[in-house]
């Protein structure tokens, strides 16, 4: 019910501050740790329904109140693609707010937790890598390390050879992020970015 409060707010951001200020937050991560599957399914849905949109505060709202460490428990523990489409969608959301995504590039946990979701073979969650990566590795080279070292270089240049267009794209656009990066071109190359690179250009150049 509370994920479509909040997906039914078109007009702006209103019923999600009021959602978050009536004290949902709270109950719906702590219903993410519920036994039952569908139980969790439904808080992610409603936790992920209040961070989607531009609205910095719900999302800042959303991740101080305990909610990452909801969602790492899931990435770690829980095996239900539903349940791990949602909550990959959510992080990725999440770290749209400049203060959140340096909050999550601080918590290696929860990082590399995204990361390795990246050996999944579902085409949503690899979406939803692929824009959390493209997402923590512009704006600065921070988490350039962190992403290279950690498996995140690998990931993305297997998810550029992926045959869905979404995944190519985000993929493509962390890539170019870590190549502004002169300490990482060299090894982008080792790690065989140019094939797939080379391929897409191929491809995107035919009348």
């Amino acid at each position: 019910a509370l994920a479509g409060l909040a997906l039914g707010d078109t007009r702006g951001s209103g019923k999600k501050l009021q959602i978050i200020k009536d004290g949902a937050i709270r109950p719906l991560a702590d219903l993410v740790q519920y036994p039952d599957v569908e139980v969790k399914r439904c808080a992610l849905l409603g936790l992920c329904s209040l961070t989607l949109g531009v609205h910095q505060q719900c999302k800042h709202s959303v991740a101080n109140a305990g909610v990452l460490a909801s969602l790492l428990l899931i990435l770690q523990d829980v095996k239900d693609i539903r349940c791990l489409r949602t909550a990959t969608y959510c992080i990725g959301a999440l770290a749209e707010a400049a203060g959140v995504k340096q909050n999550i590039g601080m918590n290696h946990d929860l990082f590399k937790a995204m990361i390795d979701q990246g050996n999944q073979d579902d085409v949503s969650i690899l979406r939803n890598v692929a824009y959390f990566l493209a997402l923590m590795s512009e704006g600065g080279y921070e988490n350039h390390p962190f992403i290279v070292e950690e498996g995140g270089l690998r990931t993305l240049v297997r998810l550029m050879s992926a045959d869905d267009v979404e995944i190519q794209e985000y993929s493509t656009f962390a890539i170019a992020h870590l190549a502004s990066n002169h300490e990482y071109q060299v090894r982008i190359v080792q790690e065989g970015a140019l094939k797939p690179l080379i391929s897409m250009m191929q491809v995107h150049s035919q009348p």
